[in-house]
């Protein structure tokens, strides 16, 4: 008996990007799929257009709520799914064809509980993308905790991957909050026995300045955006700290690049926060050698990193030069 695969798509007011979205799902070449449209109060056609492809499609279930964000989305759809398997995918965003087949095939022959690809991010007239290396990965848990904050391997985001359901059986996407596949991704990847990733571009992660990470930082929503990030990041070192110490020092160093953007949004609206300042600076200070020895890390980050710990008014001024030349 074929396994069922649950893919959970939170839907808010996305129009003209959901239609492309729901047909790349309905065209998987794995067909036995549970298609969960969670409405999360959409005030356009957004729900209507669910609603249409419901009656066209057996696989579709929709479900229509109250707004309560992302996280409240995804976990509605996680607490009523029924596969075997679970992945997420954005409601602006779309896949390949072959994407869950192939993830599964992984996962199954891996005998892994976490199958991930590469993705690219679609911008209006160019992309990125986000993979590294050519060959197929697989990874301990602890191994992956490792790459997948120092590396494009794995990634943070929910919606490159496929897992298995008991994943879920102690975790929810924290609601109220942003930046929460930060806050998410590890608790599952600790969970897991195994992890599969294939560097091969599945996932179309479509970058709009209406989307929810997409929207500009301004300093009105900077304190509920950035520290939110701060918050995330700093309940992952104490998960690590208290489950998996022996690769604490490896979480340390790339924590410090996602504290580094809070930092230079503080320097660009002139805002002064000392504390989060000194615990970036004795971070990098206490990591310095392996930082310099980390192969994973660039020659332009390793120096950005030096320079904020020992030269903290030449790095203010680079970045205040840097980041209004992208405004």
């Amino acid at each position: 008996m074929e396994k069922l695969i649950s893919v959970i798509v939170p839907v808010y007011n996305v129009e003209k990007y959901l239609y492309k979205c729901i047909e790349s799902i309905r065209k998987q070449t794995y067909n036995h799929l549970e298609i969960i449209l969670v409405d999360d109060g959409s005030t356009d056609s957004s729900g209507n257009i669910c609603d249409k492809f419901k009656e066209i499609d057996n696989r579709i279930r929709v479900i229509h709520k109250v707004n309560g964000g992302l996280s409240e989305a995804r976990n509605v759809g996680i607490d009523c799914a029924k596969g075997d398997f679970i992945s997420f995918i954005d409601s602006d965003d779309y896949i390949e064809n072959n994407m869950l087949e192939t993830l599964l095939n992984d996962l199954l022959s891996h005998s892994a509980d976490i199958s991930a690809s590469a993705y690219d991010m679609v911008y209006s007239n160019y992309t990125i993308d986000i993979k590294e290396g050519n060959d197929l990965q697989l990874y301990t848990k602890e191994e992956a905790l490792k790459v997948y904050l120092q590396t494009n391997n794995i990634g943070v985001i929910a919606c490159n991957k496929l897992y298995k359901s008991y994943l879920f059986s102690n975790v929810r996407y924290p609601i109220g909050q942003h930046f929460e596949d930060i806050n998410t991704t590890y608790k599952l990847i600790a969970n897991a026995k195994r992890i599969v990733y294939r560097p091969q571009i599945f996932y179309h992660y479509v970058q709009r300045n209406s989307s929810i990470n997409g929207k500009g930082f301004n300093s009105v929503s900077f304190n509920y955006k950035l520290y939110d990030m701060i918050k995330a990041t700093d309940e992952l070192l104490d998960f690590i700290k208290v489950n998996f110490p022996n690769i604490l020092k490896n979480i340390e160093i790339c924590s410090c690049s996602y504290y580094l953007r809070v930092i230079n949004q503080e320097i660009l609206y002139g805002i002064e926060e000392n504390n989060l300042r000194k615990k970036i600076k004795d971070l990098i200070k206490k990591n310095a050698i392996s930082i310099l020895e980390a192969n994973y890390i660039g020659a332009k980050k390793k120096i950005q990193y030096i320079i904020y710990a020992y030269f903290f008014v030449l790095y203010k001024r680079i970045v205040l030069i840097e980041m209004r030349k992208k405004k």
